[in-house]
């Protein structure tokens, strides 16, 4: 029986990422392009070695939302379904200054200013 409790919890645990490298018509459109597109939304990705975001990935949206609602603050979900918006991935670096494990996600930004 705790057999069978792992596999089911192991399954409920591969449910598709954010930043799974298939993102339908988004799928490898450079950062512009991407901007441009309503259907998506550019990704960034920060870990502190960098001067600031660097272009992650360009993510299709999860829904398409309107809101007033400022970037800055919202959840990785109420981001996601915004263009508006720009998720920041935090890259945890190892001692070798290379990548170590997934991003997570960090914040919510406006793409015009990355910095807040």
């Amino acid at each position: 029986m705790k057999w069978l409790l792992v596999v089911l919890l192991a399954g409920c645990a591969s449910d598709k990422s954010y930043l799974d490298p298939d993102q339908g018509p988004c799928t490898g459109l450079d950062e512009p392009t991407c901007l441009g597109d309503d259907r998506c939304q550019q990704a960034f990705d920060d870990s502190g070695f960098q001067p600031g975001p660097q272009p992650l990935r360009c993510l299709q949206l999860e829904h398409k939302v309107t809101s007033s609602t400022p970037c800055p603050g919202l959840s990785e979900g109420d981001c996601r379904d915004r263009s508006e918006c720009a998720p920041i991935y935090w890259q945890d670096l190892g001692p070798t200054d290379g990548p170590v494990g997934d991003p997570y996600f960090k914040r919510c930004a406006d793409p015009s200013n990355l910095g807040d």
